[in-house]
């Protein structure tokens, strides 16, 4: 059973309170949530690379090259993608 409420002159149901409810909170602050983990993870990475000589070997400055690119791709574009 859906219950109706009015908001106006419109109906607004429970699935839209619902929906309204994952889009405009939810979705955003997951969004925040992936963003800063991967900005603190890959910012970790990339200091310890630089800031250790022994750790700057071939390999490990494959993994800086990763972490760097992943660090300017782990911003999810912010403006009418999340808000709509």
């Amino acid at each position: 059973m859906e219950s109706n409420w009015t908001n106006g002159t419109t109906n607004v149901s429970a699935s839209d309170r619902f929906m309204f409810f994952l889009y405009r909170l939810a979705v955003p602050i997951l969004f925040s949530v992936v963003t800063l983990s991967g900005l603190v993870g890959n910012g970790l990475v990339i200091y310890v690379i630089v800031s250790r000589e022994r750790m700057q070997t071939v390999t490990n400055l494959l993994l800086l090259n990763l972490a760097v690119a992943l660090s300017s791709r782990c911003c999810p574009p912010v403006g009418r993608s999340v808000g709509e």
